[in-house]
């Protein structure tokens, strides 16, 4: 009997607790407040779909001759929310992700959107320290919100360091290495070289 009590006083903390978090993360929040607004369009996309593909037959020749090649990318603000936008999908009946923004500020992206989950809109801002100087990265997971529900530091931490870890074990292997990644006010300046023998 003690251990029905024990589970069921538990099941009713965990459903305590979840309908906590959704009465808050539903909540509409303003997450774009002190962002500037930034007009998202299908030419942005396919510039830096451009780039990337002259990024991508670089890349393949030096597969093919496994010679290593320098690689430098400059993303403007406007590129980059406009492909963070386009990754958006339509979503099915339970869940759909709409309005994504992503803005640069000094050292920081910032990726603002939306989701529509069981009928209810809910808001989300990510906000991440990105640096990458010399191949030694850094990164801080700063803020993750969604509606007025603010991710505790421990939470954001822990995600951080399960992303940091599936990236060392190279998941997703990318074929460059990357020497520099700057995130300045309105650009993310990338330069390194393709992974040769």
């Amino acid at each position: 009997m003690p251990r029905i009590r024990v589970r069921i006083i538990l099941l009713l903390i965990t459903i305590a607790i979840l309908s906590v978090m959704w009465i808050f993360g539903s909540k509409p929040a303003n997450v774009t407040s002190d962002l500037v607004a930034i007009e998202t369009n299908r030419v942005a996309v396919r510039s830096l779909d451009q780039r990337l593909s002259k990024m991508n037959e670089t890349i393949k020749r030096t597969k093919a001759t496994g010679i290593s090649e320098p690689l430098d990318i400059v993303v403007s603000e406007q590129e980059f929310s406009s492909k963070f936008d386009s990754w958006a999908q339509p979503g099915n009946r339970v869940i759909r992700f709409h309005s994504f923004l992503g803005n640069l500020q000094p050292g920081e992206l910032v990726l603002t959107g939306k989701f529509d989950l069981w009928r209810s809109e809910l808001v989300f801002r990510m906000q991440i320290e990105l640096n990458i100087e010399g191949g030694k990265r850094t990164a801080n997971l700063v803020r993750l919100q969604v509606g007025q529900l603010y991710m505790p530091k421990t939470v954001r931490n822990l995600s951080l360091y399960v992303v940091e870890k599936l990236i060392d074990a190279g998941l997703p292997r990318i074929p460059i290495y990357i020497e520099t990644l700057l995130v300045e006010e309105k650009e993310i300046v990338v330069s390194g070289s393709t992974n040769g023998l």
